[in-house]
């Protein structure tokens, strides 16, 4: 897309549930508009090579929804952005792998700028020594220096 905004699924509301399914090469691989009480869970799948060059574009970012489940996914190889950005007011991430390839240098693995509740467990994370950020994770980066942004 000419905006540089594509997605394997768009998500705009409701309950979405992803599972073993591949995404790859789009410009996000999964783009969640806000929907307050809407859910969303993958499991069983993997994302990787999404992201556009001169784009803030990631591998999934989940807007501001009620809550995200993620488990067994394996997340790398993004071109841009972070490999999981999640505005979720509930985020649970377990038993997945986030590594980064030689493509992104800006980003984190997992980035929940806004804070939240957040559970991460039995993860595995792998940074790229080109990344300009030293850090796999980051939560409540935003809310501490600007307003939430959609």
């Amino acid at each position: 897309m000419s905006d540089l905004n594509g997605a394997g699924i768009r998500y705009e509301g409701g309950k979405l549930v992803v599972d073993k399914c591949l995404f790859h090469d789009n410009q996000m691989g999964i783009l969640a508009s806000a929907s307050g009480a809407g859910t969303v869970t993958i499991k069983n799948s993997e994302f990787n090579r999404n992201g556009a060059p001169g784009s803030n574009a990631h591998n999934i970012y989940i807007n501001a929804v009620a809550e995200l489940i993620v488990d067994n996914i394996y997340s790398h190889d993004n071109i841009t952005g972070h490999q999981l950005k999640s505005r979720a007011k509930k985020t649970t991430i377990t038993n997945s792998r986030f590594y980064d390839g030689t493509g992104a240098a800006e980003g984190y693995n997992v980035d929940i700028p806004d804070g939240g509740v957040t559970s991460i467990s039995e993860c595995t994370f792998q940074r790229s020594p080109i990344r300009a950020t030293s850090s796999c994770c980051t939560s409540a980066a935003r809310t501490r220096h600007r307003p939430t942004r959609a």
